[in-house]
Order: structure tokens, then sequence, then C-alpha cells
């Protein structure tokens, strides 16, 4: 065996569980060895001699490896913080969605203009919040020079994060309240809110359900 293929069944070895990245990794060190050893073999160096020069110059296969793991590794975080970003970014904003669209009903309806006013000013918060985590997570991506990857089912978690804060945040409180009897008129801002989360909730399952029923159709008709 070549000092070259040697030198390639270690790095193969080594980059196990790379994936693309390693794939690629090694078809680019495996065409610098054989272009570097084919310039010393042009210059009068025997061929032997010539690939293990290429070898040695081209560096140890650990080291090269662990170069390439450090470099996925971060890439891999990069990743998982953007698309972390991406789904909290939404849940926020579709909670901010529903406080404000709960504050709108309840200015509909005429009920407490102070509870309508402070409903309004906490959608308004969340949905400030919300666009600058979605920013952040822009810009962390920029930053470090990963493709934005948007996961599969983004909408829908962020839609069902949004309705687990909705009954942790608001309707779990508000049920310690009737406990104590103190029901007050935040339950009107608190049914609305719930009721615009659930709704929302819905309609992206059902859509979602809906293309994904699709999906499983298309090959079959293709297929016909």
């Amino acid at each position: 065996m070549s000092a070259i293929d040697q030198y390639l069944d270690e790095l193969f070895d080594r980059l196990s569980g790379q994936g693309a990245a390693g794939r690629r990794m090694l078809e680019e060190a495996a065409d610098h060895l054989r272009a570097a050893a084919a310039d010393k073999i042009d210059a009068g160096v025997p061929a032997e001699r010539a690939e293990r020069e290429a070898v040695a110059q081209f560096g140890d296969s650990s080291h090269v490896a662990g170069l390439l793991d450090r470099v996925h590794h971060g890439a891999r975080l990069a990743t998982a913080a953007f698309r972390a970003a991406l789904i909290a970014g939404r849940a926020l904003l579709m909670l901010a969605g529903s406080y404000l669209a709960a504050a709108l009903g309840l200015a509909v309806c005429g009920r407490s203009t102070s509870i309508m006013h402070q409903t309004a000013a906490i959608g308004g918060l969340i949905l400030l919040v919300g666009g600058m985590v979605l920013l952040a997570g822009r810009l962390a991506a920029r930053a470090t020079r990963v493709t934005p990857t948007k996961p599969p089912y983004a909408t829908l978690g962020a839609a069902t994060l949004t309705l687990a804060g909705v009954v942790i945040f608001v309707d779990l409180p508000l049920a310690v309240g009737l406990l104590f009897q103190q029901i007050g008129l935040w339950r009107h801002a608190a049914a609305l809110t719930t009721g615009v989360a659930a709704a929302n909730w819905l309609a992206i399952s059902a859509t979602r359900l809906t293309a994904l029923r699709r999906s499983r159709r298309s090959p079959q008709t293709t297929t016909a």
C-alpha cells in the first residue's frame, strides 16, 4: 500500500461520524496529496519518496481530523442555536399576537380599560422581544457563516410552545386565583388569550397535517 493510500485510510477512520464534511475533507486531502506527489515526481523525486514527503508536508492525520472536528462542532452548535432562536422567536411573536388579539377583544367587548391596556402593553413587549430574538439568531448565523436551515416543524413547534406558555403563565395563575376567589376581569383576558393561542395551534396543525397527507399521496399519483 502506498504512503498516500495508508494516510487516507487513517484519515478516513479518524473522520468517521463527520458526515458530508468528512467526505469532502477526505476527497480534498486525496486530491492535494496526489497533486503534491505528482509535482515532486515531475521534479525528479522517486515515486515512493514523493508520496512520503507529500504526506509529511500535509500534516498528521490526527491533527487534520481534530481541526475538522472543531470546525464541524462549531457549525453544529451555531445551527442548533439558530434553530432554537427561530422557534423561540416565532413562539414569542405568536404569543404577542394572542395578547394583542385579546386586548382587541376586550376593547370591542367594552371590558375593563385598564386590563385591556395592560394586556396590549404585555403583547407589545413580547412582540419586541420576539423580534430581537429572531434578529439575534440571524446575526449569529451570519457571523458564524452558517447557512440558516429551518427545522421541518418550526412553525408547529412554535405554536405548541406558545400554547404551553399561555397555559403555564396565564391559565394556571388564573386557576390559583379562582381557588382563592380572586377572579376579577382578568378571566376575560385569559380566556381570549388562550382561545387565540389554541385556535392558532389548531390551524397550524391542520395545515401541517394536510401538507403531510398530500406529500404521501403525491408519489402514488406520480407512479400511477
